[in-house]
């Protein structure tokens, strides 16, 4: 085998000299990332290790939901209506091709907490929940009666908050509305009362009065159960009556009103609700 002027042979040589080649590449690769270059295999490593970490984010939003998305699917408490009131649309997530707007789920999971720990900043009894809505009557009855907060499910009398003299007066810190346009007297009141608003609101319910609003579907009997269910668990950990949510024995079912057709025929009028 021939040597080399330096006496190495040439097998020897071309190793070293793939070797002293793959030293190079090495630094030219540290030297790359030094200056703050890549190399397209670093590129591709980089863009995978980003998916990857995009993956699990969305995964541990997923999980981080108050319930199973599906859940919240099934209840419904994402179907909004055919209007769309410009103060809603940044909840909207997309439109039907009936015409339905579609809220965002995300959304929807993440103001149910907020408006929980919200409550519990308020003493139960300052705080009045309100619904002329048939089909929020018995939610709101039930998340009263777990919570300690005062439930004003009858009609509301024009007076309750603004008329001392009247002898069911009342001066809450806080008023809770199902449905703005159902319950827009007690809105009135507690404008000029001062009292600070919380909501729920469909895509067409009018917000520039609402101090902090949770936008979901207000009118179906599933959508409300549900929303109420989790508003009284949140509302529980957050003050301490219960630490985990298997503690938390209650049903959906238990907050969930009885048929409003069924309701309303006893009165002589039949009423068709959304189906969800």
């Amino acid at each position: 085998m021939e040597k080399t002027k330096s006496g190495e042979t040439e097998g020897f040589a071309t190793r070293k000299q793939g070797l002293r080649s793959e030293e190079l590449k090495e630094r030219a690769v540290q030297i790359a990332a030094q200056a703050g270059l890549a190399t397209a295999e670093a590129v591709k490593e980089f863009k995978e290790e980003v998916e990857r970490e995009k993956v699990k984010k969305v995964s541990k939003k997923v999980s981080e939901t108050l319930v199973p998305v599906d859940l919240y699917l099934a209840s419904g408490v994402h179907i909004g209506m055919q209007r769309k009131i410009a103060g809603m649309k940044k909840f909207i997530f997309k439109v039907r091709s009936d015409g339905l707007a579609v809220l965002d789920v995300a959304t929807i999971d993440k103001r149910i907490k907020v408006v929980a720990d919200f409550l519990t900043q308020f003493s139960p009894e300052k705080v009045m929940i309100i619904s002329g809505r048939d089909t929020g009557k018995k939610p709101v009855q039930k998340f009263c009666e777990l919570t300690g907060c005062r439930a004003v499910v009858k009609r509301f009398i024009p007076g309750s908050l603004t008329n001392p003299n009247f002898p069911n007066y009342i001066e809450p810190d806080l008023i809770f509305v199902v449905d703005p346009g159902v319950d827009r007297q007690a809105i009135l009141e507690a404008l000029k009362m001062n009292i600070p608003i919380v909501a729920l609101c469909d895509t067409n319910n009018m917000t520039q009065n609402i101090d902090l609003i949770l936008p979901v579907n207000n009118k179906g009997k599933k959508s409300l159960a549900l929303v109420f269910w989790l508003l009284t668990r949140e509302f529980l950990k957050a003050k301490g009556k219960i630490s985990r949510d298997d503690e938390y024995t209650y049903k959906i079912e238990d907050f969930e009103a009885t048929d409003v057709k069924e309701e309303s025929e006893k009165k002589g009028k039949v009423i068709y609700p959304r189906k969800f």
